[in-house]
């Protein structure tokens, strides 16, 4: 833990929950039942289109600002040497990976993987972000994972941290 001033503690604290179990779990691990107000955020977020405008650097990312929040929480204290990121789109959100890598690693050797079947619509700027490599390949292929593997080893071996936003269908993401 950290005080105020920044410097670190050997305090502890508890969290105290009212119910121990949320109501929105189920006894078969299946069926979710969200409280109404998270369902009327997601239909509004949705239903508004806003979405479609969510954007990194100008180029639209279709990342809730929440999640990308959570995204770069989890970047710094992993410490990945490779994002990869399923499902480039725009490149918004490559771009943002981009900065967060950037921040976490300095100018030590990083890089954030993408991989698309279609790069019509990705964004120059993603082509590029000095360490972001783009693939033309599904998600799933032979190819997209030995890349992964070979950016790993070139990387030094640390971790690596997976977006998995490309086709939500049901057989692609078995595959993936």
């Amino acid at each position: 833990l950290l005080s105020s001033a920044g410097a670190a503690t050997s305090s502890t604290f508890t969290v105290t929950h009212k119910k121990p179990i949320p109501d929105h779990l189920s006894d078969d691990g299946l069926t979710v039942q969200l409280p109404q107000f998270i369902q009327d955020y997601h239909e509004w977020w949705y239903q508004t289109g806003i979405w479609t405008k969510s954007a990194w650097r100008g180029v639209v990312t279709h990342k809730q600002p929440m999640d990308a929040w959570n995204y770069q929480e989890v970047i710094h204290r992993m410490k990945p040497c490779v994002v990869v990121e399923f499902g480039t789109r725009f490149g918004g959100s490559s771009l943002f990976f981009s900065a967060v890598m950037r921040g976490v690693h300095g100018s030590a050797p990083h890089k954030v993987f993408t991989v698309d079947i279609d790069h019509s619509h990705i964004d120059k700027q993603a082509f590029e972000e000095d360490n972001v490599e783009l693939l033309k390949a599904p998600s799933a292929s032979r190819r997209a994972q030995q890349r992964i593997v070979e950016l790993r080893e070139e990387l030094g071996g640390g971790p690596v941290f997976v977006i998995l936003d490309a086709d939500h269908g049901k057989n692609n993401v078995t595959h993936e």
